[in-house]
C-alpha cells in the first residue's frame, strides 16, 4: 500500500480517537511524558497543521512548531479536536494528493528533508498519538494491522541509532501483535 494511502488510513483511525475524547479525559495521564490529554491534543493538532505547511513548502522548525507548551499551541486542542483535525486531514490530503509530492525535496529551518521522509514522520506521528490518546481515554488501542506494520518498518530503519522524541524500547512477547510491537519499539508499555 503507498505511504499517502497508509496516511489517509492513519488519520481516520486517529480522527475517530480524537473525536471521542471528552472533557472529562482532558486532565488523564498519557504515555507522553508529562503530558495530560490536554497537553497531547495541542501537540497533535500543532503537528498536523506543521506537516501541512511544511509539504506546502514552508520552512519550519519540526520540533518547535509543534511543542505544545509554546504559547502558540497552548489550548489549540479544545474545545473541538474532531472538527480542529478533521480539517487539518482535508488539508492534508489536498496536499499530498498532488503528482510528485513524495518526490519534492522539503524545506525545514534545519535543512532540506525528501518529500517520502517528511510522509513517513507525519505517518508515525499520527498513527502513535492516536495511539496514545486511545490508551488515556479507555478507547481500542488496536490500530490497523498493515499500517502500523509499515510504520514499526519504517521506524526499525530509521531509528536504529537515532531515537528524537522517543523513549527506549519496551520489550513484547513474542507472540505480541504488531500494535504491541511498535508502541513498545517506540518506547511505551503496551
Amino acid at each position: 500500500m503507498d505511504a499517502i494511502r497508509l496516511l489517509e488510513r492513519a488519520q481516520d483511525w486517529t480522527g475517530a480517537i480524537v473525536s471521542d475524547v471528552r472533557a472529562d479525559d482532558l486532565t488523564k495521564n498519557t504515555s507522553c511524558s508529562e503530558w495530560d490529554v490536554a497537553t497531547l491534543l495541542d501537540h497533535l493538532i500543532a503537528e498536523q497543521e506543521t506537516f501541512n505547511r511544511v509539504a506546502s513548502g514552508e520552512a519550519l522548525d519540526l520540533v518547535a512548531s509543534f511543542d505544545p507548551n509554546a504559547p502558540e499551541n497552548k489550548g489549540r486542542g479544545w474545545p473541538d479536536p474532531g472538527t480542529t483535525f478533521e480539517q487539518l486531514v482535508k488539508e492534508a490530503r489536498e496536499i499530498w494528493s498532488v503528482d510528485g509530492a513524495l518526490e519534492k525535496t522539503l524545506r525545514t529551518s534545519n535543512g532540506e528533508i525528501p518529500g517520502a521522509m517528511l510522509m513517513n514522520i507525519y505517518l508515525t506521528d499520527t498513527l502513535v498519538h492516536g495511539w496514545d490518546l486511545a490508551k488515556a481515554t479507555g478507547q481500542d488501542t488496536e490500530m490497523p494491522a498493515d499500517v502500523a506494520e509499515a510504520v514499526l518498518g519504517f521506524t526499525s530503519k530509521a531509528m536504529k541509532e537515532r531515537r528524537i522524541g522517543f523513549g527506549d524500547p519496551i520489550p513484547v512477547p513474542d507472540d505480541a501483535s504488531v500494535t504491541e510491537r511498535l508502541v513498545g519499539w517506540l518506547g511505551r508499555t503496551p
